[in-house]
């Protein structure tokens, strides 16, 4: 069985590409920006504490995932900006 910091830093990630991906859907929206950003936080918070106590190579692939995610939530944030201005 999978370690339990592991397990939540997965489900943590998974709920920031949701939020994430609800912000490319919804560019111009200030609390989807803003849950999507707690989210992702949350995430890496999460992924910190899987590697305290986690698989090394698991934790390395989420914290590759999690630098793609941020990727795409700066070129989301940028599109809403172009939305608002």
């Amino acid at each position: 069985m999978r370690n339990q910091s592991v397990q939540d830093a997965q489900q943590s990630l998974n709920n920031a590409f949701q939020a994430v991906s609800q912000l490319e859907g919804t560019p111009n929206e200030k609390q989807v920006m803003n849950s999507a950003r707690n989210a992702m936080e949350h995430a890496r918070r999460a992924i910190e504490q899987a590697r305290n106590h986690g698989e090394q190579q698991t934790v390395d692939e989420m914290e590759r995932q999690i630098g793609e995610l941020q990727a795409r939530f700066e070129s989301a944030q940028d599109d809403s900006a172009k939305h608002i201005n």
